[in-house]
């Protein structure tokens, strides 16, 4: 037959137009590749966030000490002086990066994703970065320290919508227990001269009490009071504590892409949305834990929805082309036969 069934072009067109529908959706939401890529803990078990390092749980990664962390310690040199606290080192580290953001000359650039030392370079070179980019660098730069820290994503009060933010915790040994540093504001909030945590913030926030919290800060004259408190109201509403903070080691390809790290090159040319995808599939897993209290519901059917969609777009793609592949086959092999022999 040297047609293809018209019910099977119908039943592809079909397929293809959800898929465009599918893409599109993909394309304009911000919270729609989250639910469907990331994989996501729900818990309201405090136990599961706070702990000191050395009893994490067996899926939290952190940098250890590595060559690559040399640049980085290099930079500090003269910067931290022997007596200083964990918290101390981190702003003083928090506000390094500030400056060296304010004293590179602008490119017009947006960094792009990579591994934090690339990223540094970038930095240093003037181009634009987000918050999660000068948490990367700043969890680099405490790591060559030797100071433990991890990231967290504030999603907002939109539902994983536009209204997102990255900050730090620092593992200060001296008060043993996570500190909170915004690294692009440089600030950290304190009660009753106490630093406090992220989900220590939150509560303080969402229970209305922030008029009684202490803003330790270097900022610039525009960024007030009122404004900050204003922003973490709705930031800390819908948290993720990101379980892979071993930067240095993470944007290695083999742990990246692993059995495909060698077309690394090739992924690494896809826009930043492509590659973190292609990582979060074909990668280690890593999960996200998502905090749930009377402020918050569960993810779950979301998530549900968002990844069967996701994996019907996938799959349905992945057999369309298959079945093309298969029909050039058959029209070539077709062809030959049909050659009339000399």
């Amino acid at each position: 037959m040297h047609r293809s069934p018209k019910k099977i072009i119908l039943f592809i067109l079909l397929i293809l137009i959800i898929d465009l529908g599918i893409g599109i959706f993909i394309i304009k939401s911000r919270s729609f590749p989250r639910l469907a890529l990331w994989n996501i803990i729900e818990s309201s078990d405090t136990s599961l966030f706070y702990w000191p390092p050395h009893q994490s749980p067996e899926y939290f990664y952190f940098d250890s000490d590595d060559r690559n962390l040399e640049p980085f310690r290099k930079d500090l040199t003269g910067l931290i002086g022997d007596s200083q606290s964990d918290l101390n080192i981190g702003l003083a580290v928090s506000n390094y990066i500030l400056n060296l953001k304010k004293d590179s000359p602008y490119t017009g650039k947006r960094m792009r994703w990579e591994s934090p030392q690339k990223m540094l370079q970038q930095l240093k070179k003037g181009e634009l970065g987000s918050c999660f980019n000068d948490a990367v660098i700043f969890s680099a730069y405490l790591s060559s320290l030797g100071i433990i820290s991890r990231l967290w994503a504030l999603e907002g009060d939109d539902g994983l919508g536009r209204f997102g933010h990255t900050v730090a915790e620092v593992f200060v040994k001296d008060l043993d227990k996570w500190v909170m540093v915004d690294v692009s504001k440089n600030i950290i909030f304190e009660k009753n001269g106490l630093p406090l945590s992220v989900l220590e913030l939150r509560k303080e926030f969402l229970n209305n009490n922030s008029s009684q919290l202490e803003i330790e800060n270097n900022l610039s004259p525009y960024l007030n009071r009122g404004y900050l408190l204003g922003r973490y109201q709705r930031l800390l509403k819908m948290v993720f504590l990101r379980s892979a903070n071993d930067y240095i080691y993470k944007y290695d390809p083999k742990i990246r892409y692993k059995k495909l790290y060698k077309l690394e090159k090739i992924f690494d040319r896809m826009p930043s949305i492509t590659r973190r995808g292609l990582s979060y599939l074909l990668g280690r897993k890593e999960y996200l834990i998502h905090y749930l209290d009377e402020f918050e519901s569960p993810l779950k059917h979301k998530i549900i929805l968002a990844k069967s969609l996701f994996y019907f777009l996938f799959l349905s793609l992945c057999l369309i082309g298959a079945y093309l592949f298969a029909l050039l086959i058959w029209i070539l092999k077709d062809q030959k036969n049909c050659r009339p022999s000399r």
